[in-house]
């Protein structure tokens, strides 16, 4: 170890057994960086340096050299030659204590294939060091003394487990499979277990594969990714993937890497336990956000909670799309109509039942806060009904007399046949009316603009 000594009074050597470094060396030294001298400084210093170096014990292999530790100064072996460093390789040997939680294992072989197994460091407490040259101990052994202290603790990391290979599972009867799997080896227990996973891989979805090597059987577990943004259609291929698993079919792990089967076998129920009542349904929910999405080139974001009306939206455009028409039934509806320049004649003629009613509107469908717009919605109320007090109102108001522009409400109930069929129009134009029928000719039929 050097000492540092400042001061004019210092007496002897900086370096023990080396009349290299003297006081007067050291007043040299402050005087020409007083002056700011600061290369002359530099030359005196490598001048000395240069003189200490060969003292080395094992020169001309190994020089004395300086390194600084905070503001402390050691000494250490610096080797002069790729030869020297090659036939006298640093090393550390000593002694040291696994961790207290070691203690159960029989033998260091044991702690290694655990700390393999598991992925873990081995926590080592070292209790002595000495640093070695080869087979020669290290005359300065100042580097050790931070290794040392009584909480000096050291990790050793394990072998890393293999790295991640590429796999194709497909599942038989499904025309879709996962083409490109990247399984990793996360867990071993010796001649017990093997599991390997895909949750490096960033995949939108997640599969756990349990190898079982006493059975001899293979425990899998599948899931939408939490960690990442999960396409509509991604989910509804995972759905229909898992809708099969049902199915008791077979499940095969391709390796690409080695063009071989990994492994194979009837695949065993998944239990659902999805935010839908059966997977069935949220097949045909996923299936239905991407239906809107193409027809009407937006983009919907699914809440994590929805209710039924919610859903009964959907499945009503859904039927609109796919098949033309919705049907339902009614009970009464509540008409504002405003009169146009033909007049109030038709009304006149009303009787307690009419023949088809035909109500035209525009249509705003809010999904999920999405405003999906449609131009027309045509809903035809078969066998709509004045009831005789509003038959009577209808009348006192034609009695009264009418103009355009006037605006009445109009109260129908649904007679025998209380059925509604809607007909949406996505590519109209906008309009709003309502078209009566007429009593007396039943193909003249009278229009009156919504208000």
């Amino acid at each position: 170890m050097v000492n540092i000594q400042n001061g004019k009074d210092v007496q002897g050597n900086m370096y023990q057994n080396c009349t290299i470094i003297q006081s007067s060396d050291l007043d040299e030294l402050t005087k020409l960086l007083s002056n700011k001298k600061y290369l002359e400084a530099v030359d005196l210093v490598k001048m000395r340096m240069n003189q200490i170096g060969p003292t080395h014990p094992m020169y001309p292999d190994f020089a004395v050299d300086f390194k600084k530790r905070g503001d402390e100064l050691i000494l250490c072996s610096k080797p002069l030659n790729k030869e020297s460093a090659r036939k006298y390789p640093p090393n550390f040997k000593g002694k040291f204590t696994l961790n207290e939680k070691y203690k159960g294992f029989a033998s260091i072989e044991e702690v290694f294939n655990y700390s393999y197994e598991e992925q873990e460091d081995i926590e080592i407490e070292i209790t002595e060091v000495t640093k070695m040259l080869g087979d020669v101990e290290d005359p300065f052994q100042g580097e050790v003394q931070p290794l040392i202290r009584e909480d000096s603790r050291v990790f050793i990391k394990p072998r890393e487990f293999p790295k991640a290979k590429p796999f194709k599972i497909s599942l038989e009867g499904h025309s879709e499979s996962y083409d490109y799997v990247l399984l990793r080896i996360y867990k071993i227990k010796s001649g017990n277990f093997i599991c390997v996973s895909n949750k490096d891989q960033n995949s939108d979805i997640l599969f756990d594969i349990k190898f079982n090597l006493l059975g001899k059987s293979v425990d899998i577990t599948l899931d939408i990714n939490p960690n990442k943004t999960v396409s509509h259609k991604a989910r509804l291929k995972y759905m229909r993937f898992f809708q099969n698993t049902q199915l008791n079919k077979k499940l095969t792990i391709f390796s690409l890497e080695d063009d071989a089967v990994l492994s194979e076998g009837i695949l065993s129920k998944f239990k659902y336990n999805g935010p839908f009542k059966n997977v069935e349904n949220e097949i045909n929910f996923w299936e239905t956000i991407l239906l809107i999405e193409e027809k009407f080139k937006t983009s919907i974001t699914v809440p994590t909670e929805m209710d039924d009306t919610d859903l009964e939206v959907l499945n009503y455009l859904r039927a609109a799309i796919k098949h033309g028409k919705v049907v339902g039934t009614w009970k009464s509806v509540l008409l504002t109509v405003t009169m146009d320049k033909n007049g109030d004649s038709n009304l006149g003629n009303f009787d307690d039942s009419l023949d088809n009613l035909l109500h035209v509107s525009t249509f705003d469908i809010d999904i999920f806060g999405e405003i999906i717009h449609i131009p027309q919605l045509q809903r035809k109320y078969k066998n709509p009904i004045l009831t005789v007090d509003e038959s009577k109102r209808i009348h006192r108001l034609v009695n009264i007399g009418l103009n355009h522009g006037d605006v009445i409400k109009i109260k129908l109930v649904a007679g025998k046949d209380n059925t509604f069929e809607d007909y949406l129009c996505f590519d109209c134009q906008d309009a709003s009316y309502v078209e009566f029928p007429s009593t007396s000719d039943s193909q003249n039929k009278s229009r009156r603009q919504l208000k």
